[in-house]
C-alpha cells in the first residue's frame, strides 16, 4: 500500500476530526493570546512593556501597576456606579420585559399593531447608541440629572430593553398555551398566569437576558462618556484616561482592564447553567 493511498485513507477517516480540531485551536488562541498579554502587561514593569523586542515572557514582576490603579482617587465611586449602573438596568429591564414580551406575543392588537410594535422594538435596537446620544443628553439635562447614576440607569435600561424583550418573546412563543389556558379554567386571570405560569418557565431565559445586559451595562462606554462627568463616571470611561500628553500608561490601563474583566467573569461562571439553558431553551422541541 503506497503512502499516498494510506494517506488519503486517513483524511478521509479523520478529516472532520482534523478539521474542527484545527479549528479550536486557532480559536483557543484567538481568545487566549488577547487575555494573556492584558494579564502580563498589568505584572510588568515600564521598561519590559515598552522593551523591544517584545517580551512575551517576563522574568520579573510588579505590583505597581496595581498599587497605582487603587491609589487612584475615587476609585472605589467609579467602580460602584458600574455596578449599581449595570445591575439596576438588568432588573428593570426584566421588569418591563416579560410583561411587555408577554402582551406582543399572546395579545391579540388590531389591525396587527404587535407586529409593528415587534419590528419597531427591533429597530431601536439596531440604532448605534451614538446616533441616540444628543437626544439623551438633551434629555438629561432638561430632566437635570445629569452626571448622576440615574442618568446611566435610564440610558442602559432603554438601550438593553428591546433586546430583553426581542428574546424573551422568542422563548414564550414556544411555551404551551394548555398551561395557561387550564390556569385560566382553573380562575386566574391574566397577571396570575404571567407571574404563576409564564414566569417560573421564563427563570432561565430571564437569567441570561439579565446576565447579557448586566455585560453589556458594565462595558458600556459611549453613555457614561457623554452623560458623565465626574460623580457618575464608571471604570470603562475611567480607562482611556491613561492615555495622556506623556504617552500611555499601558501597565496601569492593563491592570485597570483587568479589574473590569473580574466581576464579568464571576457573574457569567455563576449563571453559567441557565446562560446556556436560556440561550438554548425552544432550540430544540
Amino acid at each position: 500500500m503506497s503512502f499516498k493511498y494510506r494517506t488519503s485513507i486517513f483524511f478521509k477517516r479523520h478529516g472532520t476530526k482534523l478539521t474542527m480540531a484545527l479549528v479550536i485551536i486557532i480559536m483557543f488562541f484567538y481568545v487566549i493570546l488577547p487575555l494573556y498579554e492584558l494579564i502580563v502587561t498589568s505584572f510588568k514593569y515600564d521598561v519590559d512593556y515598552l522593551a523591544i523586542p517584545k517580551i512575551f515572557i517576563p522574568t520579573r514582576y510588579t505590583m505597581d501597576n496595581y498599587i497605582h490603579v487603587f491609589g487612584m482617587d475615587n476609585i472605589g465611586r467609579y467602580f460602584s456606579n458600574s455596578l449599581i449602573a449595570a445591575s439596576c438596568a438588568s432588573v428593570i429591564c426584566l421588569i418591563v420585559g416579560v410583561p411587555a414580551a408577554y402582551i406582543l406575543v399572546r395579545a391579540r392588537f388590531p389591525y396587527r399593531l404587535n407586529y409593528f410594535i415587534t419590528f419597531w422594538i427591533l429597530f431601536t435596537r439596531m440604532v448605534p447608541p451614538v446616533a441616540t446620544m444628543i437626544p439623551y443628553y438633551l434629555i438629561m439635562r432638561k430632566m437635570g440629572i445629569l452626571d448622576t447614576r440615574l442618568a446611566l440607569i435610564i440610558s442602559d435600561t432603554c438601550f438593553n430593553l428591546p433586546f430583553v424583550t426581542w428574546l424573551l418573546m422568542g422563548l414564550i412563543r414556544e411555551l404551551p398555551k394548555e398551561l395557561e389556558e387550564a390556569a385560566r379554567i382553573d380562575g386566574s386571570n391574566n397577571f396570575g398566569v404571567l407571574t404563576r405560569i409564564v414566569t417560573p418557565l421564563l427563570v432561565p431565559g430571564m437569567v441570561s437576558a439579565g446576565t447579557l445586559v448586566f455585560i453589556f451595562a458594565w462595558n458600556d462606554f459611549i453613555y457614561p462618556l457623554f452623560l458623565s462627568s465626574y460623580k457618575a463616571k464608571t471604570l470603562s470611561v475611567v480607562i482611556p484616561g491613561f492615555i495622556n500628553d506623556f504617552g500611555v500608561l499601558w501597565g496601569p490601563m492593563s491592570a485597570l482592564s483587568l479589574i473590569m474583566v473580574v466581576p464579568v467573569v464571576v457573574v457569567a461562571l455563576t449563571f453559567q447553567r441557565y446562560l446556556v439553558r436560556g440561550l438554548t431553551l425552544g432550540s430544540i422541541k
